[in-house]
């Protein structure tokens, strides 16, 4: 039977799968041990078996009158104010950024306007979409428009319909994630006279797509299209199939293609006139070409602050050279991930090699940065695992061994950013870690900020 569709984004969100399971595990039984302790003393304590921790009446007031230890309520306040983003100041910034040179700056404001040009184009997309679903009305508290600013998440709009027991979810996401996990099913689909198949391939509006059926959730709909753009509606205690994929087509896929820009096409140009495209049409409310030019301003950008990264980089790293031509600066623009920078050192017989990768927006962050965070009491179990500090920064370094040759792998992450140093060739954790220190994390940091 295939996996469900969406099984398959998993696999980019977790690492050292194995390792962390066993990690839960143990932090599971000290917490399990510690409410057994617990327990059995508070009932020494307490022999009735009444909780001796539950609320009780104290004769100490204070001058209010109010008990000594009870917690002071909040009853006033009006929560955040709702802020948007200054497209226009945002890209102004940029510009003068670049022009002193200062990439990351200049990065944090090209991404600042995307942010609020995808806010404003979700919320075009959400305004055109269907009041009522099969009667169902529109639960407008829940509308939602989120942007990561060309992140790992992308551009996200959410939309609820609900009466009684009925309620129908739409997500329309820009996200070149999702869309590969539906394509990845599409290439290895296959057809069975299986009576509890719960998938199957259909056609909305021209385009393929995948209808599921789960007992407990009900029917899912997902339909990729353009390039990295999917829409995703959920059916909960619709009747059948039919009524399902009815609701479906009240949506006009088509015109939510266009409002996204999916079809926009452009030539490359230089980040400064790119910034100057996206200030153009702005102002003429051309979104989708606005946004188009910031990711192409943006891509700019990380390669002119990848560039200089690899100069920050030393000449030579555990007694082997650079390996010149695998220098790589790639910045993705809009894609699965940010900034890539990449170079390799190694002895010209390959006996000892090693590869430094940093990465922007890299979706092992979560995974690492919860290890990092553990206890070391539970961190413990895994001889081949250890946190160590590389130029003073939190570090995670794996041992492993195939064919008698010993490698490590050092992953040091820094805000949104993950360095990675594969060593192989080197036997000695001491010379390992000594080396991973010769690495300017600190300066990379400070740049890329």
């Amino acid at each position: 039977m295939k996996l469900p569709v969406f099984i398959i984004v998993s696999t980019f969100l977790f690492i050292n799968v194995s390792a962390q399971q066993r990690l839960l595990n143990k932090l599971k039984e000290k917490a399990e041990d510690k409410m057994v302790e617990e327990l059995f003393d508070d009932k020494k304590s307490n022999p009735s078996g009444n909780n001796s921790s539950g609320s009780s009446q104290s004769s100490g007031n204070d001058a209010s009158g109010s008990s000594s230890n009870q917690k002071v309520q909040n009853t006033k306040g009006g929560g955040l104010e709702q802020s948007s983003v200054d497209v226009n100041a945002s890209i102004q910034d940029a510009l003068l950024a670049l022009n002193d040179k200062k990439y990351a700056d200049a990065r944090y404001n090209i991404r600042q306007a995307i942010m609020g040009i995808e806010i404003e184009m979700g919320t075009n997309v959400l305004n055109s979409l269907p009041k009522t679903i099969n009667n169902l009305p529109t639960d407008e508290t829940r509308d939602k428009v989120t942007s990561s600013g060309i992140g790992f998440a992308g551009l996200l709009i959410e939309r609820y319909y609900t009466s009684n027991d009925q309620e129908v979810s739409v997500n329309i996401a820009n996200n070149s994630i999702w869309v590969a996990s539906v394509n990845a099913y599409f290439s290895g689909t296959y057809k069975t006279t299986d009576p509890n198949q719960n998938f199957k391939d259909i056609k909305v509006q021209g385009l393929r797509g995948v209808i599921e059926y789960n007992e407990s959730s009900g029917y899912k709909v997902s339909v990729p299209f353009g390039q990295s753009s999917i829409f995703i509606m959920t059916a909960v205690n619709f009747e059948n199939e039919k009524q399902v994929l009815n609701a479906v087509n009240q949506f006009n896929i088509e015109n939510i293609n266009k409002k996204l820009g999916e079809t926009t096409a452009a030539k490359a140009q230089q980040g400064q006139q790119k910034l100057k495209d996206a200030e153009t049409s702005y102002k003429n409310k051309d979104l989708e070409s606005a946004r188009f030019a910031l990711e192409q301003a943006l891509n700019e950008v990380d390669i002119l602050l990848g560039k200089e990264i690899l100069t920050m980089l030393p000449t030579t790293l555990g007694g082997a050279p650079i390996v010149a031509k695998d220098d790589q600066v790639t910045g993705s623009g809009a894609g699965f991930m940010g900034l890539f920078v990449q170079r390799n050192y190694a002895l010209a017989d390959a006996s000892k090699t090693i590869n430094i990768s940093i990465i922007g927006d890299s979706p092992l962050l979560a995974g690492i940065n919860a290890m990092l965070a553990l206890p070391a009491f539970v961190t413990s179990g895994d001889p081949n695992q250890k946190r160590i500090k590389v130029d003073g920064y939190k570090s995670l370094m794996q041992k492993s061994e195939s064919e008698g040759k010993i490698s490590y792998e050092i992953q040091i992450p820094f805000g949104n950013n993950l360095i990675t140093c594969k060593l192989s060739g080197y036997n000695n954790e001491t010379e390992v870690t000594g080396i991973a220190n010769n690495i300017p994390v600190a300066k990379i940091a400070g740049l890329v900020r």
